[in-house]
C-alpha cells in the first residue's frame, strides 16, 4: 500500500516541471511577440510633411476647411516623456500616453456625414483599402505605406464618438504597419514559447537538487518574477488577439509591446525580468556541497 501514495508523489514531481515550464513560455511568448513587433517596426517610414498631408487630405474633401495641424513624428513614443526626474520615472513606471506617429489635419465646415461619405468614396477611387471605423460617422484606410482615420472632433481636435454636427472633422495621416511586423511578432511569440518553456524546465530541475533553503529562495524569487510580468503577458495577449482578430482590416493595429509601456506595468515587468534573470543565473552557476548544506 505504501507504493501508491510514492507513485503520485512521484507523479506530482514530474508534473511540476511541465507545469512551471508551460506557465514560463506562455509569459516568455508574449514578451518574444512584442519583442518582435517592436522589431518589425524598425525602420518605419517617414510621415508626410505638413503640406503633403493638408494636401492630400484637401483632395480627399476640397470643400472642407483646415483649421490647424498637429503632429507627432516617433513611430512609438511617449507623448510626454516628462523632464528630468520625471523622464527618469517614466522611464521606469511608465505612462499611458504611449503613441503612435501621426499628422492630424482638423477640418471644418460641411456636413459631418456627407464629409464622411465623400472622404470614403474618394479613397476608394485613389486605390485605398476602406473600411470600418472604431469611432461612428469615421472611416479607415490603409495603402500599404500610410494609414488614414477620420472621426468627429471637438474643437481641439479629440475624437468624439459620434457627431455632433459641428462640422469638425480630424484627419489622422499615420503609418501603414509593415509587412513584417506580423511575421516577427508571430515569430517572436515562437521563439519565446520555446525558450520559456525549456527555461522553466530547466530551472526547476536545478532547484530540486539545491539545498532545501536555497531551493526555495531561489525558487520565491523566480516565482514572484513570473507574477510580477503576468500583468503584462494578460494585456499583451489579449492586444495580439484583438489587433489581428478584432480590429478592421484597415486599422494600423497599435504596437504590441505597447502594454509593458504603460504606468505601472513596465516597472513590474522590469522587476520581473531581473528576477528571471537572477533566478536563471543562480540556477545555472550556483555551486554548492549537498552534504555539508543538507
Amino acid at each position: 500500500m505504501r507504493s501508491l501514495p510514492a507513485a503520485a508523489g512521484g507523479r506530482r514531481r514530474q508534473l511540476v516541471p511541465v507545469l512551471v515550464g508551460l506557465l514560463t513560455g506562455l509569459i516568455l511568448a508574449a514578451v518574444g511577440a512584442a519583442f518582435g513587433g517592436w522589431l518589425g517596426w524598425r525602420g518605419g517610414g517617414p510621415l508626410p510633411s505638413d503640406a503633403d498631408a493638408v494636401a492630400r487630405v484637401q483632395r480627399l474633401v476640397p470643400q472642407a476647411t483646415v483649421v490647424k495641424v498637429d503632429r507627432w513624428d516617433h513611430v512609438f513614443a511617449y507623448e510626454e516623456p516628462g523632464d528630468g526626474a520625471g523622464r527618469v520615472l517614466v522611464a521606469l513606471v511608465g505612462n499611458d500616453d504611449y503613441n503612435a506617429g501621426y499628422v492630424q489635419v482638423l477640418l471644418a465646415g460641411g456636413d459631418d456625414a456627407g464629409t464622411v461619405a465623400q472622404m470614403r468614396h474618394r479613397l476608394a477611387t485613389e486605390g485605398w483599402r476602406v473600411g470600418a471605423s472604431p469611432w461612428d460617422d469615421g472611416v479607415t484606410a490603409r495603402n500599404g505605406t500610410l494609414s488614414i482615420t477620420s472621426y468627429p472632433a471637438t474643437e481641439s481636435g479629440s475624437p468624439l464618438l459620434r457627431s455632433t454636427g459641428s462640422g469638425r472633422i480630424a484627419v489622422e495621416v499615420g503609418r501603414d504597419e509593415p509587412a513584417r511586423v506580423w511575421p516577427f511578432t508571430l515569430g517572436g511569440w515562437v521563439v519565446g514559447f520555446v525558450l520559456g518553456g525549456a527555461l522553466g524546465v530547466f530551472t526547476v530541475r536545478r532547484l530540486a537538487r539545491m539545498p532545501r533553503i536555497a531551493g526555495t529562495v531561489v525558487g520565491i524569487v523566480g516565482g514572484g518574477g513570473l507574477a510580477a510580468l503576468l500583468p503584462g503577458t494578460v494585456l499583451t495577449t489579449v492586444d495580439l488577439v484583438h489587433s489581428y482578430a478584432g480590429l478592421p482590416d484597415t486599422v494600423t493595429p497599435p504596437a504590441i509591446w505597447g502594454a509593458y509601456m504603460f504606468f505601472g506595468i513596465k516597472a513590474l515587468s522590469l522587476l520581473g525580468a531581473l528576477a528571471i534573470l537572477v533566478t536563471t543565473v543562480l540556477a545555472a552557476f550556483m555551486r554548492y556541497d549537498v552534504q555539508k548544506l543538507r
